[in-house]
């Protein structure tokens, strides 16, 4: 046996790098590549709303108050005659902050709760999953 690397990687592994991309984008269904082109677009969003909104999102215009969808007004105007898709555009930041803000706590109080739970077992174990189904009976609306 020697102690020498391999030149090769193992056949399972394989080099990361812009050709793999393009190979797995070819491989992935259309609904998950539509899905990443919808997060991708929100994102864009989010980062440069001024680049998809069609007017500001504070304008009021009273003349313009509760106006139906058009071609000026994609998604109409609110009470104040503010245009709703400029506001849900601008908003977009906001959401995409407060999901990965809510989406990190998930992640960081589950990975303790089941470390803990994993690496002691037993009572603690039975205890953190008796709590967990208690979070879990409880409805999210409340």
């Amino acid at each position: 046996m020697t102690d020498e690397l391999p030149d090769q990687p193992p056949s399972g592994a394989s080099r990361r790098g812009p050709l793999q991309l393009v190979r797995l984008g070819r491989q992935l269904p259309l609904s998950v590549a539509l899905a990443a082109l919808v997060v991708t677009a929100a994102v864009i969003a989010a980062i440069f709303p001024g680049l998809l909104a069609t007017a500001s999102p504070f304008d009021a215009s009273p003349s313009g108050m509760l106006a139906p969808p058009s071609a000026r007004h994609w998604f109409g105007t609110d009470e104040l005659g503010r245009d709703i898709y400029s506001r849900v555009i601008y908003g977009s930041g906001t959401t995409i902050v407060a999901t990965l803000i809510a989406v990190g706590i998930g992640f960081t109080g589950g990975s303790l709760i089941g470390l803990l739970a994993g690496f002691n077992g037993g009572r603690l174990d039975s205890a953190l999953m008796r709590f967990i189904d208690v979070l879990l009976a409880i409805p999210g609306l409340l």
